[in-house]
C-alpha cells in the first residue's frame, strides 16, 4: 500500500527506551511523539506489532539484580492498556512478507534476524512513512525499503497537525489476512510533506542488544485493540526501574 506520511512505526527497542533510566533525553522525544500520537487534531499515528508486547518484558535493573519488579511490570503493562500506540496482528501473509525479508538480507548479506523481519514487514504492509529504532543493524538498512529508517525525531511533531476523524484515530490497526491490505484507519485526513530524516549512528544499549538478540519469533494469538480513546500513558513518580 502506499505510504502515510503520518504514520511512525515504533520498533521494540524505542519502547523499552521509555521505561530504561539515563535515556531522558530520549524520553523527552518519545514524550512529544506520544502526545501527538494521543491528540486527535494531530494525523501523527505511531503503529507497531503486537509482538512488541512480548519484547518489552522487562528492564535492565530487574535483570541485574534478579529481582523482578511489580511496578515496573505494571508500568509496562499500563503502557499497552493506554492504547495510544495501535497495534497489529501478525498473519500468515505477513510471516511470508518477513520470511522474504530474511531471505533477502542472508543472500543480500545485510544479517537481519527473523524477529526483527516482523517489525519491517509490518511497517511494509501498514504503509508507513518513518520507521522508529535505536538498533544499528536496522538503522544500516535505511534506504533498503520503502520508507526512511531513522532514531526517533520530531520532525513530524510539530508539522503534522491536520484534524481526523476522531471516529477513524479510536480503533484497531489490525491487519486482517486480505490480499488488498485494506486499513480503516484516518485514510481521508490532510497528508503533510514527505519528511526525510538524516541518518544518524547509534550504539546499542545493553537491554536494546539483549532484545534483540536472545528472544525467538513464535506464533501469537491475534490482539484486537478496543474501542476506547488513546491517551497518554502516565508513569507514576513511584515506578523506578
Amino acid at each position: 500500500m502506499p505510504n502515510d506520511n503520518r504514520r511512525i512505526y515504533w520498533d521494540a527497542c524505542v519502547v523499552l527506551s521509555y521505561f530504561e533510566e539515563g535515556y531522558e533525553e530520549r524520553k523527552a522525544i518519545l514524550d512529544t511523539l506520544l502526545d501527538n500520537s494521543a491528540d486527535q487534531g494531530s494525523t501523527v499515528q505511531i503503529v507497531s506489532s503486537v509482538w512488541s508486547v512480548v519484547e518489552v518484558a522487562y528492564i535492565t535493573s530487574e535483570k541485574d539484580s534478579m529481582t523482578p519488579s511489580p511496578e515496573a511490570e505494571e508500568a509496562i503493562r499500563d503502557f499497552w492498556d493506554e492504547r495510544v500506540i495501535r497495534l497489529s496482528e501478525i498473519h500468515q501473509l505477513l510471516a511470508e512478507d518477513a520470511r522474504k525479508i530474511v531471505r533477502d538480507s542472508v543472500f543480500g548479506k545485510w544479517g537481519i534476524k527473523p524477529k526483527d523481519a516482523i517489525h519491517l514487514a509490518t511497517a511494509q504492509r501498514l504503509g508507513v512513512a518513518t520507521f522508529h529504532t535505536y538498533d544499528q543493524r536496522l538503522l544500516d538498512c535505511n534506504g533498503k525499503f520503502s520508507f526512511t529508517i531513522t532514531v526517533p525525531d520530531l520532525l513530524y511533531a510539530d508539522k503534522v497537525r491536520a484534524p481526523v476523524d476522531p471516529d477513524n484515530v479510536q480503533g484497531t490497526l489490525a491487519l486482517e489476512a486480505d490480499p488488498e491490505d485494506e486499513i480503516e484507519i484516518a485514510d481521508d485526513a490532510a497528508k503533510p510533506e514527505q519528511i526525510t530524516p538524516t541518518q544518524p549512528n547509534v550504539d546499542l544499549t545493553e537491554p536494546e542488544q539483549e532484545l534483540h538478540d536472545e528472544l525467538p519469533v513464535e506464533s501469537i494469538d491475534p490482539t484486537l485493540l478496543a474501542e476506547t480513546p488513546p491517551r497518554v500513558p502516565e508513569l507514576s513518580e513511584s515506578r523506578d526501574p
